[in-house]
């Protein structure tokens, strides 16, 4: 589709633009194939949420910013948002659908309410920042 192309292009230029404007090196994107497959949004809503071209983007993404010396880097958004940057969690490598099967893992800290997040030291910070800085490690 000509119109979801264009939009591609337009949305891939602003980050572009934004980086080079803020001298940003890297660009950490959550990689997200694997949950678009398991993700239940009702009938419609999934072959809307489908139709949507995300490794198109990120593929137009990484070629835009390459051209200007920028790397990006697709990284594994599993445990993300449980686990502590403040308190260094390790992030466990992959998702494991099934915990029975496995150790689960234990994270230091955890969400308090929707939107903030509990350190072990007791610091409350925004639970997606908590999330962007995990996923960055």
């Amino acid at each position: 589709n000509a119109a979801v192309n264009d939009y591609m292009h337009r949305a891939t230029a602003v980050v572009v633009k934004t980086c080079l404007e803020h001298n940003i090196s890297k660009v950490v994107v959550g990689d997200v194939t694997k949950s678009l497959n398991s993700i239940n949004l009702g009938k419609k809503n999934n072959q809307n949420f489908v139709n949507l071209a995300l490794g198109q983007f990120v593929d137009k993404l990484s070629y835009k910013l390459g051209s200007h010396g920028i790397t990006l880097e697709v990284t594994n958004e599993s445990y993300t948002s449980k686990a502590s940057f403040v308190d260094g969690d390790k992030m466990p490598k992959t998702y494991n659908p099934n915990p029975k099967t496995k150790k689960k893992q234990v994270f230091s800290g955890a969400r308090v309410k929707r939107g903030l997040y509990k350190a072990a030291d007791g610091t409350l910070l925004n639970a997606d920042v908590n999330g962007a800085f995990s996923a960055t490690r």
